[in-house]
């Protein structure tokens, strides 16, 4: 029975082997072409998906920056030769114009010819508007000065103050040499300032140098705005 069945098997295969060859070749064929081709538009729908919520998300964010920009105020002091002289609310860059109407106008008696009505305003501005005939000699703008500028004037006047220190002749440090590039003072008058620093102690101030022999009140004097302690 085996036998028979084996038999027939192997003439079946035999008679329809380029029958079953066709068919594993389309099974193939399938396997390779079309499953990739489903993952790719899988892809192509994940990565269209996670576009599409990003520029949602920038598309709402836009406007909500350029709402709080809008939304910005600045305040203003006016004074002086205006009808409602006080603190008024403004936009950023805002003319001059915009808040002396916002006082309620110019006085009569208001002098223009300083005014400059394109003049952009700014947080914590100060605008003194001063009367025909006034003796007013300060500026009619006043800005605050911004931390940064500040800082920069207040670094570079330390400079300052450091250079002129530093320009100056130290009487508690100061060697001969130093000492003898003061006029009036040469190699004995030097000598003696040494012997008295030695012997007393630093000096405490400049004017303890009237202390030493040989340097009076016109020496002293002639040399004092080069000296320091």
């Amino acid at each position: 029975m085996k036998e028979e069945i084996k038999e027939k098997l192997q003439e079946f295969l035999e008679n329809n082997k380029w029958q079953i060859v066709t068919i594993v070749i389309a099974i193939i064929v399938t396997l390779i072409f079309v499953l990739p081709t489903k993952h790719s538009d899988s892809d192509t729908f994940e990565i269209s998906s996670s576009s599409t919520s990003q520029i949602s998300k920038v598309s709402t964010s836009v406007p909500q920056v350029k709402s709080s920009v809008t939304k910005k105020e600045i305040f203003v002091d006016i004074k002086g030769a205006v009808k409602h002289p006080g603190l008024y609310k403004a936009k950023p860059n805002q003319r001059l114009a915009y808040i002396i109407q916002q006082a309620g106008g110019l006085e009569n008696n208001a002098d223009v010819s300083k005014l400059n009505y394109a003049h952009k305003l700014s947080d914590q501005m100060m605008i003194y508007v001063p009367k025909q005939g006034e003796n007013y000699t300060g500026d009619v703008i006043i800005e605050l000065q911004s931390e940064n500028t500040m800082s920069s004037d207040t670094s570079n006047s330390n400079t300052t103050e450091e250079a002129g220190d530093n320009s100056k002749i130290n009487l508690n440090t100061a060697t001969k040499e130093q000492l003898t590039q003061l006029n009036g003072i040469g190699d004995k008058k030097a000598e003696l300032i040494i012997s008295y620093r030695d012997e007393h102690g630093k000096f405490k101030t400049i004017d303890e140098l009237k202390n030493v022999s040989g340097i009076g009140d016109k020496t002293f004097a002639a040399i004092s705005d080069k000296l320091t302690v």
